[in-house]
Parts: structure tokens; sequence; C-alpha cells
């Protein structure tokens, strides 16, 4: 988070792979998507959140990768 903003200048996000977790008997995490590199956000203030969300309507490409 940005301390003089409050908006966040980084947003990664990781899961949990439930196949190899229970294949090998221990959590496995993996890392899921870099929202501002994957999307192309040019900033990850709410607005471009947005923008993001309502792309997902009309790009079924976007909409896909997330």
């Amino acid at each position: 988070m940005n301390a003089e903003y409050h908006v966040p200048v980084e947003f990664t996000s990781y899961r949990t792979n439930i196949e190899a977790s229970n294949r090998l008997g221990e959590i496995q995490i993996e890392h899921w998507t870099d929202f501002a590199r994957d999307f192309e956000m040019r900033d990850l203030s709410p607005k471009s959140h947005l923008d993001l969300s309502t792309s997902f309507l009309y790009d079924p490409l976007a909409a896909s990768k997330y």
C-alpha cells in the first residue's frame, strides 16, 4: 500500500493446487497472477479495477485469463 494515498501498489495472488497437494501429501501453493502485469493495468486504483472488470464483459480473452 502507498502510505500517502492508501492505494495498493502491488497485487499478487497465490492459489493452492489441490490435485498436487493430494498426490504429494503436502500443501502445494503456486503463484497465480500479478494483476498489474498480467492484465496490463496502468495502476491498481479502484478505477483501474472497475475498468478491468468491465472489460471482462466485452473481451472473452481477458475474461478467460481471469
